[in-house]
């Protein structure tokens, strides 16, 4: 009981701090073939501190990648270099430069 206790919070912090709400995370874990939008997975990368190498690797596991001439892309990449992980802060940087937020 213990230990679904902590995994349970531990998905939870993860859902939160990546803005997510906690029926889409549980669509998104439960549903084999559901694939999240990209903005979703970067999001979730976040929350959980990937350096770039991670976060690559888990935007090609859902069918994406980090363009080099995106904006959105450089921003975020440029996000990570710095270890800036608070998706409010990385939507404050993405509005501030392209008006977008994931």
């Amino acid at each position: 009981r213990f230990t679904f206790t902590l995994i349970y919070q531990s998905l939870s912090y993860i859902y939160k701090k990546a803005g997510i709400d906690r029926k889409y995370f549980s669509k998104i874990r439960s549903k084999r073939n559901y694939v999240p939008k990209k903005n979703t997975v970067i999001a979730l990368g976040l929350a959980l501190n990937l350096e770039i190498e991670d976060m690559e690797n888990l935007l090609c596991s859902a069918g994406y990648a980090l363009m080099p001439s995106g904006k959105l892309d450089i921003i975020i990449r440029y996000c990570i270099e710095h270890e800036i992980y608070n998706v409010r802060k990385v939507n404050d940087l993405l509005y501030k430069y392209i008006g977008e937020t994931l």
